[in-house]
C-alpha cells in the first residue's frame, strides 16, 4: 500500500531528466531506438563529455543501463520517465502554437482523462474570426461538415450555418450531440415540431462544456472563456490521426451517456412530442434514428447564446 513516501532515487524523475538538456536529449535519443550507446554520442548535439556525464546520472538514477557489449538502452523506469517527458514536449507544442488562446480558455470543461492527453493535438491551429470576418471560424466548421464522409458534433449553442451544413451534408454517419439546456431552447422556439428532414442524423441530449466536431479528417473543437461563455469566434483544429483518434473518443463518451432525444423529450418536454417524436427507444441506435425520432430540434432558425454547464467528470 502506497505511503505516500517516495523512493529516493525517483524523486523528481522528470525534472531531473529535463533540468539538463544533454540528458533530456540522451535520454529521448535512446527512447526513439535508432541509436545505440555509441551512437547517441555521436548523434547528440552536445559535446561528448556532457552526453558520458548524462549517460552516467541517468544510470545513477536506474533509466539508462549499459550493457556487456558498451551499449546503452532505457531501463524500465526509463522508458516510463521519456514517455513523460515525449508528452510534455508534445503538450509544451499545442499551448505554445497560440498561448494566448489556451490563456484565454477554460479546459475544465473536459473530461480529465482528455485533459491530461490534450497533448495528442499536437501541430494544432487556432483559427481566429477577425472583426473583418466574424464567421472564418465558423466556415472552417461548415466546410469539414460538408466535406467529410463521417461527422459526430458535440453543440452547446444552436448554430444555423452549422445546423444546414448537417443537414445538407452526404456524409455516410452524422450523430449530433445536444446539450439539455439547447435543447430545450430549440423546443421552446419551435414546439410545433421538424421543419426540416433530418434524415439519418442520430440526436443524443447530454450535458457538454465544449463544442466540437470530428469528421474522418480533421478535428475541430472551441473551449468556454473563464466565465463560462461559449466562444464562437474561435476554433482548434487539428488534423493528425492521434488528434482525430482523440477527439472520436471524446465524443463516443458524450455519446455513450446521452440520452436518445426522443426518451429525452417524453421526460423533460411531454407537451412538446408527439406520438411520432416518441418511439420505443430502443430502436435509436448508432444506425441513425427516423426523423421523427429525431424530435424536430434541428428544424428551427436563429442562434441560442446560452452555453450548456461544463462536464469535469
Amino acid at each position: 500500500m502506497c505511503d505516500g513516501a517516495k523512493p529516493a532515487g525517483m524523486t523528481g524523475a522528470v525534472a531531473f531528466v529535463l533540468g539538463s538538456t544533454a540528458r533530456r536529449e540522451v535520454l529521448l535519443r535512446l527512447a526513439d531506438g535508432d541509436d545505440s550507446g555509441r551512437d547517441v554520442v555521436v548523434a547528440c548535439d552536445a559535446s561528448e563529455s556532457a552526453v558520458y556525464d548524462a549517460l552516467g546520472r541517468l544510470a545513477d538514477r536506474g533509466f539508462v543501463a549499459e550493457t556487456d557489449e558498451g551499449d546503452w538502452g532505457l531501463t524500465g523506469a526509463g522508458r516510463l520517465v521519456a514517455d513523460t517527458v515525449q508528452r510534455c514536449e508534445r503538450l509544451d507544442g499545442v499551448i505554445g502554437g497560440d498561448t494566448e488562446y489556451w490563456a484565454n480558455h477554460d479546459p475544465t470543461g473536459l473530461p480529465a482523462s482528455f485533459r491530461r492527453s490534450i497533448d495528442r493535438l499536437e501541430c494544432c491551429d487556432v483559427v481566429r474570426s477577425p472583426d473583418t470576418d466574424p464567421y472564418r471560424a465558423a466556415r472552417r466548421v461548415e466546410r469539414a461538415i460538408e466535406e467529410a464522409r463521417t461527422v459526430a458534433i458535440v453543440a452547446p449553442v444552436y448554430s444555423d450555418r452549422h445546423a444546414e451544413a448537417l443537414l445538407g451534408s452526404d456524409a455516410e454517419r452524422s450523430r449530433l450531440v445536444m446539450t439539455p439546456q439547447m435543447a430545450s431552447r430549440v423546443v421552446e422556439d419551435e414546439p410545433a415540431g421538424p421543419d426540416a428532414d433530418l434524415g439519418d442524423l442520430s440526436i443524443r441530449v447530454q450535458s457538454a462544456g465544449i463544442s466540437m466536431t470530428v469528421t474522418d479528417e480533421r478535428l475541430l473543437f472551441s473551449l468556454p472563456t473563464p466565465a463560462g461563455s461559449f466562444d464562437a469566434t474561435s476554433e482548434v483544429v487539428a488534423d493528425g490521426d492521434a488528434a482525430i483518434e482523440w477527439g472520436r473518443s471524446l465524443f463516443e463518451q458524450y455519446w455513450e451517456r446521452g440520452t436518445p432525444v426522443g426518451q429525452w423529450l417524453a421526460t423533460e418536454h411531454p407537451h412538446a412530442a408527439t406520438p411520432g417524436q416518441i418511439q420505443d427507444t430502443a430502436e435509436i441506435d448508432d444506425a441513425g434514428p427516423s426523423s421523427s425520432d429525431d424530435g424536430g430540434v434541428l428544424g428551427r432558425t436563429g442562434d441560442v447564446e446560452t452555453s450548456g454547464p461544463v462536464d469535469d467528470e
